[in-house]
């Protein structure tokens, strides 16, 4: 920024969203900074007991959705070692095969459209009593006053998106929930103050390796924020981030809180101002209707130029299915083993897909950095379909095997 009052105007901006934010913000249909707001009690509790008057008397909960509509579910999951709550978002046989022998199961499917394919996809599969999280025409409405100013990635904290499994993963006590939502308005304000001063810092420096101190489990919903967000937007910009694991040369550390809530937001508030200083569009993600729109059978037509430079990264995605997420020794961390040995001097990165193609695709599109080993499993047509078409999208600086 160029000096103090710059620097508190943009920060007013963000808590009002008003200024550059109305550009930045907006993703092309409307402004997505509902985010920023910090949701009323009264609305929370209206909306939860909705939603224990629909899943009373189940007692397995399947959330079933893509990106940052299930990212924040997965870590909740694995924070609270939650034991009622799992989550779906591949249709590889073998991950709808571990969830088809529980009791008392009700699938709880989010999309904001409505219209997500693979969403649409397992909740048929699935064929169990399921409710829908919707911007609007859902049996339980996304955003707590009805509105669709939120897109995926910024949906945790302040949606159903976070506060559904957490209601079921604390039993349905709503003053336990209000004691963490109390908690979490009183250290909003610092937030904000704090992680702006660290967002244009960042930028100042054009900083676009970022390695994110903060509990692993949130390490696939970070990376998305930060991916999509930044990714392949302005020029000569490339994103990378990693979560954990010891210093890496080139990458700048953030470190975030070790309380869920607070931790989310730090990021978003710092994403939001490292976007304000670049000129980012940080809520939308024009790049992955490329894939979509050769799966819908449109021609593509490569419309960026990318001079591969010399490759730092090799990020694999799997397109199908992988046990243990994070790994402890699970498929995920063999595929690394396996790629790091091949390609040593290089950063190995190891996703899942189509997962990756919600939370990372954006980054991917114009990145001449990374080379991309896209793995079709054949356990899908559907599958196979996106694997091609992400091919296609990316060729030069991928491999399809």
């Amino acid at each position: 920024m160029n000096n103090i009052n710059d620097s508190f105007q943009g920060l007013q901006d963000l808590i009002n969203k008003t200024g550059k934010y109305e550009i930045i913000g907006n993703d092309g249909v409307c402004m997505r900074m509902g985010w920023v707001d910090h949701q009323p009690w009264e609305l929370i509790e209206t909306q939860l007991k909705k939603l224990d008057e629909l899943t009373t008397g189940y007692d397995n909960f399947i959330f079933s959705a893509m990106g940052g509509s299930i990212n924040a579910i997965k870590a909740l999951k694995i924070i609270y070692k939650a034991q009622n709550i799992y989550t779906i978002d591949s249709l590889d046989p073998r991950a709808q095969a571990e969830l088809e022998g529980l009791n008392s199961a009700m699938v709880v499917a989010i999309s904001k459209s409505g219209t997500t394919k693979e969403t649409l996809t397992l909740a048929q599969r699935l064929n169990k009593p399921t409710i829908w999280l919707k911007d609007k025409d859902g049996d339980l409405p996304i955003q707590f006053d009805g509105g669709n100013d939120i897109g995926g990635r910024f949906s945790a904290p302040e949606t159903m998106v976070f506060w559904a499994p957490l209601f079921l993963i604390m039993n349905r006590d709503l003053n336990k929930l209000k004691e963490i939502w109390t908690k979490f308005g009183e250290k909003r304000e610092e937030i904000i103050e704090r992680m702006w001063t660290k967002g244009q810092e960042l930028a100042e420096k054009k900083c676009q390796y970022f390695q994110i101190d903060v509990n692993m489990a949130l390490e696939t919903w970070v990376t998305q924020l930060f991916e999509e967000s930044l990714g392949s937007k302005i020029a000569d910009y490339f994103p990378k981030t990693i979560v954990g694991g010891p210093p890496v040369g080139g990458f700048t550390t953030i470190k975030l809180s070790e309380d869920t809530m607070e931790a989310m937001f730090e990021a978003q508030v710092c994403v939001a101002s490292i976007a304000h200083s670049l000129g980012i569009v940080f809520v939308n993600q024009p790049s992955v209707e490329k894939y979509k729109g050769i799966m819908r059978g449109e021609k593509f037509v490569q419309d960026i130029k990318v001079p591969i430079l010399a490759q730092k990264f090799v990020e694999v995605v799997n397109y199908g299915y992988m046990k243990e997420y994070p790994p402890v020794g699970g498929e995920r961390e063999n595929l690394k083993k396996e790629y790091q040995a091949k390609y040593p001097d290089k950063i190995v990165l190891v996703f899942e897909g189509s997962d990756w193609n919600h939370h990372s695709y954006q980054a991917a599109y114009g990145n001449p950095e990374t080379l991309f080993v896209l793995i079709d499993r054949g356990t899908d047509p559907i599958l196979t379909d996106i694997a091609k078409a992400t091919y296609e999208t990316l060729k030069g600086r991928a491999e399809l095997v």
